[in-house]
């Protein structure tokens, strides 16, 4: 026995062995995978490995089983390896310890689990990198701010729930009390992944809070207004609108007010485990005064915070889009700094089919590059929400041929 404390660091030693051992099987099916699609035996590794510094207990327990496929008996359950996750990070959120990899982990494992395999064994998660789960299944979500609106706010919940949604986003959800929003989750058995902080009279035309440096402590009342949402919902990612700058000549003092919101909004939502986002605006919308209108822009601003698993972008395919970006190169080459993604179709923000994007290319492409996180549907319908749904089965079929 090895004396690692007092009280209770038993029990972080519990949890930093299952944090190994988690990350050490999700990392060991990537391997799996990736020597059966280079046309190496797979079942050779784990002899191949032994005895050096890549040689583990999963390896030789569990890497046999995922060359073979052989995925019964169960010898232990995804889903309690995803309990195991969570704990881990709630513990790192609590002490204020980064843990992306940790975080990733759970991410992809929450991602297999939802393709039905929380009750089968951790063997399974070869699946994912051998044409298995992990490719085609995006994590989806509605947005129900811009879709369902044929319905009462509160009615929207429900109705995505019999359309197949498992989570959904929400804007700006301050207009219903808290625990109605939260009691029209519940029943309807979603998630909600998403709410932007308040953004005062950004919506009206103004500049927003987020930037103009005279609207700091406005900006930190709506902080505090958004947490108890964010809290009580449950949400992985709180998205910053970042604003207008009406005088070209203090967009400088701008950003830098901008970037000190963004520290702010980070220090207060990393330890209770939630992401903060934000994100680029198209100038046609917002006009030419958005202040950060381009993904150079954003990830820009990203590099100069220095926070990479505080503080992520969240990646609109819609604005970029018809700001004239390569969406899916920006995705391909950005996943790991992206922490959520929004798509429509332009130029009128339809759903997908609507309008003049590839996006059985897009959805390909967020499957292919790592990105684990959520990604909304975020589009206007252009006729009832449920009538608009038939990128879904495009989705699908993409799934099965990749």
């Amino acid at each position: 026995v090895t004396r690692m404390g007092d009280v209770g660091a038993g029990q972080v030693t519990k949890v930093c062995n299952q944090m190994l051992v988690t990350c050490n099987v999700m990392a060991l099916a990537e391997v799996m995978g990736l020597a059966h699609r280079a046309g190496v035996d797979a079942t050779r590794l784990p002899v191949a490995l032994k005895g050096g510094f890549a040689d583990s207990i999963p390896l030789q327990l569990t890497g046999p089983r995922m060359a073979a496929k052989d995925f019964t008996p169960v010898k232990w359950h995804v889903r309690t390896l995803l309990k195991d996750l969570n704990m881990a990070t709630a513990l790192a959120a609590g002490v204020d310890a980064p843990v992306p990899m940790a975080e990733c982990a759970r991410a992809l494992y929450e991602r297999h689990g939802e393709s039905g395999y929380l009750s089968q064994d951790p063997a399974t998660l070869v699946e994912m990198h051998d044409g298995g789960s992990g490719k085609p299944a995006l994590r989806l979500t509605a947005n129900l701010s811009l879709m369902y609106c044929e319905l009462p706010f509160l009615e929207r919940f429900a109705a995505a729930r019999r359309d197949g949604f498992e989570a959904v986003e929400i804007q700006f959800p301050y207009d219903h009390p808290v625990g109605n929003v939260r009691a029209a989750l519940e029943e309807s058995g979603l998630r909600c992944v998403l709410i932007n902080v308040p953004s005062g009279d950004l919506m009206h035309g103004g500049e927003g809070l987020a930037s103009p440096p005279d609207r700091k402590a406005e900006f930190a009342a709506a902080l505090e207004k958004c947490i108890p949402y964010a809290q009580a919902l449950g949400v992985s990612c709180v998205n910053v609108l970042p604003g207008r700058c009406a005088d070209a000549g203090h967009r400088a003092a701008y950003l830098s007010a901008l970037k000190e919101n963004l520290q702010l909004t980070a220090s207060r939502l990393a330890p209770l485990g939630i992401t903060t986002t934000f994100e680029a605006i198209n100038t046609r919308d917002l006009g030419a005064t958005s202040l950060v209108s381009t993904a150079e822009d954003m990830f820009r601003i990203l590099e100069e915070l220095g926070d990479p698993h505080a503080i992520k972008a969240q990646y609109d395919v819609y604005h970029m889009a018809l700001m004239h970006r390569d969406v899916c190169n920006d995705i391909a080459r950005h996943a790991a700094s992206i922490g959520h993604i929004q798509f429509a179709d332009i130029p009128h923000r339809g759903e997908p089919g609507s309008g003049l994007l590839d996006f059985r290319k897009i959805f390909s492409t967020i499957a292919s590059s790592g990105y684990a996180g959520w990604v909304g549907a975020e589009y206007r319908p252009t006729a009832a929400t449920s009538s608009t749904l038939g990128w879904r089965r495009g989705l699908a079929a993409n799934a099965k041929s990749c």
